[in-house]
């Protein structure tokens, strides 16, 4: 039997032990651990082929969370699957949920961030609303109230054009590419020169004009999560805990404002992952930086045990990428054929549950 052909996708989405894909045509398909549902095909099943998620919807836009996804359906209406012990899933409940269930609230959406405990989007009216984990503030409406179930407005009434999430805290990018962050701030990663929790957005310091942002979460217990920006001049920025050379400024000191990544690199695009971050170029190359136990920086080391990296290194292979998306222990990206190739720990999309450390190819069902 000749051999299923390898998947072409859209975007890409990534979180704890598993990856998922959007294909042209609005179908999800996603592989690697399940037994929160993540995989969304009403099963807690892994697998290491990419499988289409349950029900006949289309989609146009994905994320991944740590146990959770959501994704918008061509109807702009948010769906999310998965772990839902926090109410991240904003179905009014705290029910793990193994296929994709409608978001409460009746709004629609642009854009959706799916964080390790909550998840936040930007509606068809710019305003950005969040559900799930509070006790940090990283819902941004203003309350400690643990909990929320279904959206709510994050205050202030600024208007976003780009959103992320990460373990307790959330940034945006407006309309005007300022960034904003809130939720908890004990390590820097709001970027606004304080450590503490801010329930309300605040703008990150330094007068950078940004067009992406990504919200890291710490792989070593303490105040370590992080936040990594791409400046609209392709210049890219961390700041917040770096332990792990996260920041990839060439020090292991924590940054309580934005502080430029090391080696002159122009990037297009940057995604914060666990104690480790990635980039694109303008010329379509990876490179990555932090941490690299699980070779998440793919460059071509060591399996397991490699240290970590102040300064973005290389991404092996020589591919040329168009997005990067990074999990908690490994990363996938799309080259410009909409190809799909991952490296680092699990199952990665290629049939096997053994982690690599240079990009391989996602394989057919």
């Amino acid at each position: 039997m000749a051999a299923a052909a390898a998947p072409t996708f859209r975007q890409l989405a990534a979180g704890s032990g598993y990856t998922c894909g959007l294909d042209a045509a609005g179908v999800i398909s996603c592989w690697g651990t399940n037994g929160l549902g993540q995989l969304g095909d009403d099963s807690r099943e892994s697998h290491a082929t990419p499988r289409p998620i349950f029900g006949a919807r289309r989609y146009r836009q994905i994320a991944g969370g740590g146990g959770h996804v959501c994704a918008v359906g061509l109807n702009d209406r948010a769906y999310c699957w998965g772990w839902n012990g926090t109410g991240q899933l904003g179905d009014g409940t705290r029910a793990d949920r193994l296929r994709p269930t409608a978001v409460l609230g009746g709004l629609t959406f642009r854009r959706l961030a799916a964080g390790a405990y909550h998840t936040c989007g930007i509606a068809m009216d710019d305003r950005m609303y969040c559900w799930g984990h509070n006790k940090q503030g990283q819902l941004g409406d203003a309350t400690a109230e643990p909990f929320r179930l279904q959206p709510v407005a994050v205050t202030g009434g600024h208007l976003f054009r780009v959103v992320t999430a990460g373990l307790s805290h959330t940034c945006g990018i407006d309309l005007d590419a300022r960034a904003f962050c809130w939720g908890h701030g004990k390590s820097g990663e709001l970027g606004n020169g304080a450590l503490q929790i801010w329930r309300t957005p605040r703008a990150v310091s330094g007068g950078h004009l940004f067009r992406d942002i990504s919200a890291g979460l710490a792989a070593q217990s303490g105040d370590y999560h992080f936040t990594c920006a791409a400046a609209t001049d392709n210049r890219a920025y961390c700041w917040g805990g770096n332990i792990d050379g996260q920041l990839g400024d060439g020090t292991t000191t924590r940054r309580l404002q934005p502080a430029l990544v090391k080696g002159g690199l122009r990037l297009a695009t940057v995604r914060a992952g666990m104690g480790y971050a990635c980039g694109v170029t303008t010329a379509g190359a990876a490179w990555c930086w932090g941490r690299d136990d699980a070779a998440q920086l793919g460059n071509g080391g060591p399996l397991t045990g490699s240290a970590s990296r102040s300064t973005p290194v290389a991404v092996s292979g020589g591919l040329t990428f168009q997005a990067i998306r990074t999990g908690w222990f490994h990363a996938c990206a799309l080259t410009t054929d909409d190809r799909a190739y991952c490296w680092g720990s699990g199952m990665l999309g290629n049939g096997t549950e053994t982690g690599s450390s240079s990009p391989v190819p996602v394989g057919g069902g």
